[in-house]
Order: C-alpha cells, then structure tokens, then sequence
C-alpha cells in the first residue's frame, strides 16, 4: 500500500528533525516541534519528559 501524503509528510519532518538533533541545531530542533500540541521525549532508562520547556532543557 502507498503512503499518504501525511504519512510521507511526517516522515520527511522526523528525518529533518533527527538531522537538527544530530548537529545539536536546538534553534532547528525548537521550530519542528510542534507549538500546538503537547510535546514529549523519552530518553532510554528515564520517565516520559511533557512540556516545551522540560524537553528543550533536557
């Protein structure tokens, strides 16, 4: 089955996303998180982080 227009758009924003946090581009990194909806990390061996704030000083 294709992938969707969303499925592929999702994908290209990760990839973007993954390369910021690889060049530790936190000003790149800042502007793909979403700024409407909850944003959350999981770090292997640590708790579910939710918030802007807790993620981007984590």
């Amino acid at each position: 089955m294709p992938m969707t227009d969303d499925e592929r758009a999702v994908i290209q924003v990760n990839a973007a996303f993954y390369e910021a946090c690889c060049r530790c581009d936190m000003g790149r990194m800042e502007k793909l998180w979403s700024s409407e909806h909850e944003v959350a990390v999981i770090y292997p061996g640590w708790l579910a982080l939710y918030g802007r704030d807790k993620v981007l000083t984590s």
